[in-house]
């Protein structure tokens, strides 16, 4: 256990609370890893849609994409009192629902079927529709 030492509101009168390290490594971490693998994420992402990096990068944006995703619920853990605090706000609550509202019409109007790439159509899987098909069968003699 780690001890470490907080100031209580009442006075300057410190005291002594014994903390688990894995509490210390999320209150010491977890917004510098969420900023990190965001960033991470972002780059690997934009380098992968402009196709300056090929698809070398795929393994490395997953993983960091993962990672993001720990880092946030670590951070959001750590920042659970304030999260609640600004989420009681109308404001930040009518954000929310626009958002919200937005992602959904997304992902509605975004068809999951066939579509048209940079390099031909292309089907769900994102793999070129003509390198898919089957060869035409050719009768056995």
């Amino acid at each position: 256990m780690t001890t470490t030492t907080t100031t209580t509101e009442k006075g300057s009168k410190a005291t002594k609370k014994q903390v688990s390290p894995a509490t210390a490594f999320i209150r010491r971490f977890a917004t510098a890893l969420t900023t990190v693998s965001f960033l991470g994420v972002g780059l690997t992402g934009l380098l992968m849609t402009f196709e300056l990096a090929g698809h070398s990068l795929n393994g490395v944006h997953t993983v960091l994409g993962v990672a993001f995703v720990v880092a946030a619920v670590l951070h959001v853990v750590k920042n659970g009192k304030a999260l609640m605090k600004l989420v009681a706000k109308r404001p930040v609550q009518v954000f929310a629902g626009l958002t919200a509202a937005a992602v959904v019409i997304a992902m509605l109007v975004a068809s999951p079927g066939e579509r048209r790439g940079p390099r031909g159509p292309q089907g769900a899987g994102g793999a070129n529709v003509a390198q898919v098909e089957a060869p035409a069968a050719t009768p056995a003699k």
